[in-house]
């Protein structure tokens, strides 16, 4: 897996990611705009973990939201944490942040969060017994109460829709100047149902899993951590 990440997320990559995605911005920014109401109830001195920062655009949105809050970025794609911790530094919020180079479950126990992002990147996670351990590892992480933010694309690959919204899913690749292939929906991601998705983040230790945003094959979901 790292191996993979490394090459898919390598430095050239984390160099243009950002500018490759421009066109992508409103959709981010309607993700980003809910995230903050969802969290806007945290302690002012609240401190959050992000798994899968990338290169740290919903920190640099959160950060900027919530200046008295403290972040943890975790990312296995060393060359994207990297790009993440320059941002931060040019922003002036480095001294608000912790950086882990890896995967969470290699990285040391700490005191609780208060919440949690998961941001695009559990369907990059395959067999869906480790994608459940995936989220009991953020679970174990979260005080009691705490808030987890996940978005992932996310249908029902048996649905008569399936066909039709992953050609729509290209058109606005295509409408954004990227390039993109049906089949790698199919090849190297793992597309849970959303029903699939709430019962899997459930069991791994959250009281209740909301729906809150969908754009195409993009699902959005907040949960709270069982006590």
């Amino acid at each position: 897996m790292q191996n993979i990440l490394d090459k898919a997320f390598n430095t050239d990559m984390a160099a243009r990611y950002d500018s490759s995605r421009a066109h992508m911005q409103p959709l981010k920014d309607a993700l980003h705009w809910q995230m903050q109401a969802l969290f806007a109830s945290l302690p002012e001195d609240a401190h959050l973990l992000c798994v899968g920062a990338g290169t740290g655009e919903e920190l640099l949105y959160l950060a900027r939201a919530f200046p008295g809050r403290h972040f943890t970025l975790v990312d296995p794609a060393a060359a994207m944490l990297a790009r993440c911790q320059q941002k931060a530094h040019q922003q002036g919020i480095a001294q608000r942040c912790t950086f882990f180079s890896g995967y969470l479950h290699d990285m040391q126990d700490t005191t609780p969060f208060d919440a949690a992002t998961s941001i695009l990147v559990s369907h990059f996670i395959l067999p869906l017994n480790e994608r459940r351990a995936y989220y009991r590892q953020i679970a174990r992480r979260l005080k009691p109460g705490a808030i987890l933010v996940n978005a992932d694309l996310s249908w029902d690959r048996q649905a008569a829709s399936f066909a039709d919204i992953c050609q729509h899913w290209v058109a606005l690749h295509q409408q954004a100047g990227m390039s993109t292939d049906p089949s790698y929906l199919n090849d190297q991601l793992s597309l849970a149902s959303p029903s699939q998705m709430q019962s899997l983040i459930k069991a791994a230790g959250f009281s209740t899993v909301t729906p809150f945003f969908q754009a195409m094959l993009v699902h959005g979901w907040y949960s709270i951590r069982a006590d």
